[in-house]
């Protein structure tokens, strides 16, 4: 892919190493745990403590070898998530920067903005699971392409259950009014997905994903896919990931890789 040695990183990415020498000095509050929602398609039912927030970005490349024009992609996505007074968290979200190479040419622009509301009713204790509801506003905010006509409007049940000490179970179920880039019309969209993560030793746990969604956009249905990876925590407000994703149904991407961080502040 030649188009891909024309990708640079946004010069902010090179201070990420002081970004993480920053946090390590920070000491974690008490009974305090990082639950990012990166990289996972899965959103956990847990929320960032008020007057708190916390920053996940990564970077996502994606092939599509069914497609015919060999299309391929480059996201730089970020969110960002503020504690809110009781069991709430306020969402930023964004799929950031992109950049799409195929046999046709090259494009690039900034995807949609998305504002979200996340609210945790039950706390995960034993065997009772956590449990939260999340709804998303996607605004037509992007540009060169990559940018909606109008918003879209999604709703999400969150579940979180520890199958054991080193073992947890979530899933999310969603529903949603979607408008995909360019002159589309509006149509129904479900979400289903589920992951297991195995924490491996303190700081390491290795995670598998499954999800599907049943029209992605206009021109693609039956999407399913699985993802797997494994997320590190750096220092005690930094957490690092890498994983992969492999398609499992032919509107879904052959093969993606992605890389990311979360920062608790």
């Amino acid at each position: 892919m030649r188009w891909l040695s024309r990708f640079r990183l946004p010069p902010a990415l090179c201070l990420l190493p002081l970004v993480w020498s920053a946090a390590a000095a920070q000491e974690a509050p008490a009974e305090f745990q990082m639950q990012p929602d990166r990289p996972t398609v899965v959103t956990g039912p847990f929320v960032i403590p008020w007057r708190h927030s916390q920053i996940e970005a990564g970077v996502y490349a994606a092939g599509y070898r069914h497609d015919p024009l060999n299309t391929s992609t480059v996201a730089v996505p970020v969110l960002l998530r503020i504690g809110m007074p009781g069991p709430n968290e306020l969402r930023v979200d964004t799929t950031g920067y992109q950049l799409t190479g195929s046999s046709a040419g090259d494009t690039s622009g900034l995807g949609d903005a998305e504002l979200g509301w996340k609210h945790q009713f039950t706390q995960q204790q034993g065997h009772r699971p956590a449990l939260g509801l999340l709804g998303q506003v996607t605004l037509p905010t992007g540009s060169g392409g990559y940018g909606s006509r109008s918003p879209s409007y999604r709703a999400a049940g969150l579940l979180s259950l520890a199958l054991s000490q080193r073992t947890t179970f979530q899933a999310n179920l969603g529903l949603g009014s979607v408008v995909d880039v360019g002159p589309s019309p509006r149509y129904f969209q479900v979400l289903a997905a589920a992951t297991v993560a195995q924490q491996l030793t303190p700081k390491a746990s290795l995670y598998w994903e499954l999800y599907y969604y049943s029209k992605p956009s206009t021109d693609r249905s039956n999407f399913l896919s699985s993802d797997f990876g494994v997320a590190y925590q750096l220092a005690p407000r930094v957490v690092l990931d890498l994983g992969a994703d492999i398609g499992l149904s032919h509107s879904a991407a052959n093969r993606a890789v992605q890389a990311g961080v979360s920062w608790y502040l």
